[in-house]
């Protein structure tokens, strides 16, 4: 009879059938306790084998783990270093590539006396403009500069109006929008800000400055000639009523010590002359 023909009965099921025989013990019989050990003994080997590889297993994936961990750490510090130490071309916060109605001729000073031009720029308060050329290191310090109104230059289309448009002092009605109140010079300023550059804007804001710095200093001046006016007033009418009253005739015997006013030497000076002679 041949095995495949037999029903495949699982090693439990073939444990319990033989432990409730109570027949003989045969051949068959002790043939069967002998592979049903073998069965449990392979059973618990192939158990302990898959136990070992999955710790093996584990072991390797922690390593994995831990060596990706390392790899990105390195990769992190690598890439902070080259942010730091590399130079780079992309532009800062706030920085704008500089053009055309910013400051287009600012250059930036370099060793021995070179410049490079201002590639990246920013406007700063006060009428200034940082800047840092093309390629730039993540920790380099701006060029820190004041930007001025730059020379008016020929349009490159045919206006000769603006080609041939003379040099002159600044008009009249120009001086009373710098000199007149807030509202009147936010005109000037907003239109400025829409047709000039960073160098105009913060030469119009100089100039108010300037302005309002020479009127205050007008006004300080016309109050302390007015106080110097009034002083020498009182002054005057001091010495009259002095006068009136023969201030001199009382102090007649100190005539000859105001002597150094008409000429001689001063009090003090005649004291140390005398002094060196002792």
């Amino acid at each position: 009879m041949h095995i495949d023909h037999h029903t495949p009965l699982s090693p439990r099921t073939a444990e319990a059938t033989l432990a409730n025989y109570s027949g003989p013990d045969t051949t068959a019989t002790i043939m069967a306790h002998g592979l049903l050990a073998t069965i449990a003994r392979r059973d618990k080997q192939y158990e302990e084998h898959i136990s070992r590889q999955d710790t093996i297993l584990l072991q390797k994936e922690d390593e994995l783990r831990q060596k990706n961990l390392a790899v990105t750490d390195l990769e992190e510090r690598l890439q902070t270093l080259r942010d730091r130490y590399l130079p780079t071309e992309t532009p800062p916060d706030g920085y704008r590539p500089n053009g055309e109605g910013l400051a287009p001729y600012l250059v930036i000073p370099v060793q021995d006396g070179y410049c490079q031009p201002a590639w990246w720029v920013k406007k700063l308060p006060d009428g200034q403009v940082a800047a840092l050329p093309k390629e730039y290191e993540p920790e380099q310090p701006p060029f820190i500069s004041e930007i001025y109104a730059t020379p008016s230059q020929p349009a490159d289309h045919d206006d000769d109006d603006d080609m041939y448009y003379p040099v002159g002092p600044l008009p009249l009605w120009l001086q009373q929008l710098f000199r007149g109140p807030a509202a009147m010079f936010a005109q000037l300023s907003q239109l400025v800000a829409r047709k000039g550059d960073w160098g105009m804007q913060a030469e119009v804001a100089r100039y108010r400055t300037l302005e309002c710095r020479v009127q205050d200093y007008e006004i300080r001046i016309a109050q302390m000639q007015a106080e110097l006016a009034t002083f020498k007033q009182a002054k005057d009418l001091s010495q009259a009523r002095l006068e009136a009253a023969k201030l001199d005739k009382m102090v007649s015997e100190l005539r000859y010590v105001g002597r150094w006013e008409r000429g001689g030497p001063g009090p003090r000076a005649q004291v140390a002359r005398r002094g060196g002679r002792r």
